[in-house]
């Protein structure tokens, strides 16, 4: 297959332009813009770029190598970002037809295999629909922050004076929230410098603090429990704090305020306070939806939770965590179906693929399908040695009747367990399917008080529901 628009290995004006079409789906290889039907959707040049190589490729697996070669040629990057990518077209398929039309192949690649179409348009129809390179620039900013981020609205965060971002201030802040949705470090440490670059700007405008609050609490949750994720951490308290004082009136910073309040802190009333405050300010905020629906999942609030996620959902698919919030949720309200859906979707997310597995091998097993459930553990590269995966198989293997294969993986549990290894839920769901009651409660309560509300829901649970201990275990 020709890549030369993949590539660009000659003059843009000598180009020949593709044009795909699939479903009610279309991309062309001169504007780099997926549409549906005859909506624009919001997608990063390198997305759409992956994109149009598995459409190049319909039909046949390529490898992660190929795909990284083709969309950043030599430049230097992680495969996660080949992820994120194949993260971001599933999300939108999902969210406008409900279709992924993209396969994995573990370890290996990925197939497009939904039947597609390829016109070769002329260059002189190239010429026309082309941008100029001002206004290419211009466009990425727009689909990065404002379609990505803020969609179906026009927000820029107020500063006292009433003035909103403009010029290089408004650059800078549309890639900070483009990094911040990165899963590097790397990615983290650029979306920090481009916030305080706002800052520099427009000092007095809360959007640059807020986003490096936002930016800084995310990098702690990467360095947990070193003494760099405590400097990160109090930055960020310090930076939501001061863009709440600039303006109380910022949609963006109250946002942020709860966004630390419920990810530092773990104080999840002040986090519900600002975070619908947020809200009030700005209704189409859809960050604020996403972690206010987070906060109320993990208060036990699965149906408010919900709406709260599916509103996000509906302003922005491709946020990052959302389809396993959403995918958590449905399993907590034993929506199985819906709940495997999700998973499989965030199975293309680097960072949540194994938290996914569990999850999608947890909804297989409570709809007996059982061999899919073993197969989804499989998957799992750390399976082998991984107290979770090893637990998850234990419930498995009883829920089917197996009594000496749960056995066989609960000796596996107690070794790694006695190695250090630490997952009480599921080390609790090991024993109580071997009907080791004493040690599943004991288990049980070495989880943080902060985790049990939700998942005291967990179906798994049911053995223990009848207990006297379960109803103070929950309460501590």
């Amino acid at each position: 297959m020709p890549q030369e628009p993949i590539n660009g290995s000659r003059s843009p004006s000598s180009l020949p332009v593709i044009e795909y079409r699939f479903g009610r789906y279309s991309v062309r290889s001169d504007d780099m813009v997926l549409r549906f039907g005859t909506t624009a959707l919001p997608l990063a040049p390198k997305v759409v770029k992956t994109l149009l190589f598995l459409l190049e490729n319909a039909g046949r697996f390529v490898s992660k190598e190929q795909l990284l070669q083709a969309v950043w040629n030599s430049e230097p990057v992680e495969e996660s970002n080949l992820s994120q990518n194949i993260y971001m077209l599933r999300r939108q398929f999902e969210t406008t037809s409900g279709q992924t039309f993209i396969e994995t192949l573990p370890k290996r690649g990925y197939k497009f295999s939904h039947r597609a179409t390829r016109h070769v348009l002329g260059p002189e129809k190239a010429h026309a629909s082309r941008r100029p390179l001002g206004a290419a620039v211009g466009l990425i900013a727009l689909l990065l922050i404002g379609a990505w981020l803020f969609a179906a609205r026009n927000e820029k965060a107020k500063s006292p004076l009433g003035d909103a971002l403009t010029g290089p201030a408004e650059q800078a802040d549309a890639l900070g929230w483009y990094y911040w949705r990165g899963t590097s470090e790397s990615d983290l440490r650029e979306s920090i410098r481009e916030f305080r670059l706002v800052v520099t700007d427009d000092p007095r405008n809360p959007a640059g603090y807020a986003g490096e609050a936002i930016a800084s609490a995310k990098l702690a949750d990467v360095w947990e429990g070193s003494p760099s994720a405590q400097v990160e951490s109090v930055d960020a308290e310090r930076l939501s704090r001061q863009a709440v004082a600039l303006n109380d009136a910022s949609g963006v910073a109250h946002a942020a305020r709860g966004f630390v309040e419920y990810d530092t802190d773990g104080d999840f009333a002040a986090a519900a306070a600002d975070l619908r405050k947020a809200i009030t300010l700005d209704p189409d905020l859809a960050v604020a939806h996403s972690w206010y629906g987070a906060v109320l999942l993990w208060q036990g609030d699965l149906v408010n939770a919900r709406h709260e996620l599916e509103r996000a959902s509906t302003l922005d698919a491709s946020l990052p965590n959302l389809a396993y919030l959403l995918a958590l949720d449905h399993y907590m309200s034993r929506d199985y179906s819906a709940a495997i859906a999700y998973a499989k979707v965030v199975q293309a997310d680097s960072l949540f693929v194994e938290p996914a597995e569990l999850l999608l091998a947890a909804a297989h097993e409570q709809t007996h399908q059982y061999a899919a459930a073993i197969h989804d553990i499989e998957r799992m590269q750390s399976a082998a040695s991984d107290l979770g995966a090893r637990g998850e198989l234990a419930h498995i293997y009883a829920s089917m009747g197996d009594t000496a294969k749960a056995r066989s993986e609960l000796k596996v549990v107690e070794r790694l367990a006695h190695a250090g290894q630490s997952c009480p839920l599921i080390t609790a769901l090991a024993y109580s399917a071997n009907d080791r009651i004493d040690e599943a409660f004991a288990w049980l309560s070495q989880m943080p008080m902060v985790d049990r509300t939700l998942f005291s829901h967990d179906p798994r649970l049911d053995v223990l529901r009848g207990d006297h201990r379960f109803a103070r275990w929950m309460h501590g």
